[in-house]
């Protein structure tokens, strides 16, 4: 579960930043475990960029040896952190699999309560947190207050409020 790719905002070179660091992480992860595959899930499209995330996460994944389907999939639905982890549980749950989830240190609280939260649907075997990136500097704070927000929103039953709200940011090629 990593933070997007997508170049606009970002400061240094793709080995650099937080994402990539969940990809390098993830495919070290991947090396020690036989039989694992890296699930990623990315789905936010800018209309500036003409790539889209998949190109960055597909040039990652073969840069560390991997291999497309054999290796590692991504799953390019969901648009923010709740509806891409919607998306990995189901293919984790279709392939009868068990999950580790690599994550950048601003994500991390939230996908353990993500993991938390969604016990019932999912084996999430350990939410480990990858070496320290460059994060885009405009999500920060976002980042921080989402630490906090997110337990809040889905205990007070707002998601779908929360989820139309960013769908809405989405569609006008904000994150």
């Amino acid at each position: 579960m990593s933070k997007s790719a997508w170049t606009q905002g970002r400061t240094g070179i793709s080995p650099h930043q937080d994402w990539y660091k969940v990809v390098e992480m993830a495919a070290a992860l991947h090396m020690q475990f036989s039989n694992s595959k890296v699930v990623g899930a990315t789905g936010f499209k800018s209309p500036d960029d003409p790539h889209g995330e998949i190109w960055y996460y597909e040039h990652a994944f073969k840069s560390f040896g991997l291999l497309k389907d054999s290796d590692y999939v991504l799953i390019d639905r969901g648009i923010d952190t709740i509806t891409q982890f919607d998306e990995v549980i189901e293919y984790v749950n279709t392939h009868n699999g068990k999950l580790i989830v690599v994550c950048t240190p601003l994500h991390y609280s939230r996908m353990k309560f993500l993991c938390w939260w969604e016990r019932n649907r999912v084996r999430v075997l350990e939410v480990v947190e990858a070496d320290k990136g460059i994060p885009r500097a405009s999500e920060i704070k976002n980042d921080i207050i989402m630490k906090y927000a997110l337990p809040v929103i889905y205990l007070l039953g707002m998601k779908k409020l929360f989820l139309w709200y960013v769908y809405r940011r989405r569609a006008a090629g904000k994150l």
